[in-house]
């Protein structure tokens, strides 16, 4: 009788049933190799699941710190250019540059 079930409906028949009929030895072995099949079955897919995630997890991380990187580098060329045009506001022009009519900002 139980032989006769999709895995489908054998899962399902696993998950409610509450074992209080009367089956035979060779049906409640058939029940456990079906059982064990089923554990290891989503047991191996979960595991994929996690192994993927984590690779994710690793690649993300990879990039956000790239990100930082790369920002970090921005904000350091910011800064200098700041300071540039901050001496460049600051300074004094020379009788020359004031003569020949030098710019300041290009």
């Amino acid at each position: 009788m139980i032989h006769k079930y999709t895995d489908e409906e054998l899962l399902d028949f696993l998950m409610t049933s509450d074992f209080n009929e009367k089956y035979t030895e060779k049906e409640l072995k058939y029940l456990l190799i079906k059982y064990r099949y089923f554990y290891r079955l989503l047991y191996g897919k979960k595991e994929n699941k996690i192994v993927d995630l984590q690779g994710k997890i690793r690649e993300l991380e990879y990039n956000i710190n790239n990100l930082k990187q790369e920002n970090y580098k921005i904000l350091v060329e910011n800064a200098k250019q700041a300071d540039i045009i901050n001496n460049y506001k600051h300074r004094k022009l020379s009788f020359k540059e004031r003569w020949f009519g030098k710019t300041i900002l290009k």
